[in-house]
């Protein structure tokens, strides 16, 4: 497994998959971040949302989850397989 697919979103702990695109997602390590915007007819207006990440993304703030075959297989891709005898 690569050093980044090692430490990817999809196998942290704080990541929330989201909707029904299968690699996308929430990093839920800290609350959400309060956004504003200025609307048409020049109001203010605020919202708060977690950040937006796909599966292979990474930071450095990563925890490994427990089930890290389970977590793979979420992310579409193949577990691991230990060969008695080799490493």
């Amino acid at each position: 497994m690569s050093e980044q697919l090692s430490a990817a979103c999809g196998l942290c702990i704080y990541f929330l998959r989201t909707g029904t695109v299968s690699n996308r997602g929430q990093c839920r390590r800290y609350p959400p971040a309060v956004l504003s915007a200025v609307t048409a007819i020049g109001r203010g207006a605020l919202a708060s949302a977690f950040p937006a990440v796909r599966d292979e993304d990474y930071c450095g703030e990563f925890e490994a989850v427990a089930d890290v075959d389970v977590a793979l297989r979420a992310m579409g891709k193949k577990p691991f397989t230990v060969v008695e005898g080799q490493g």
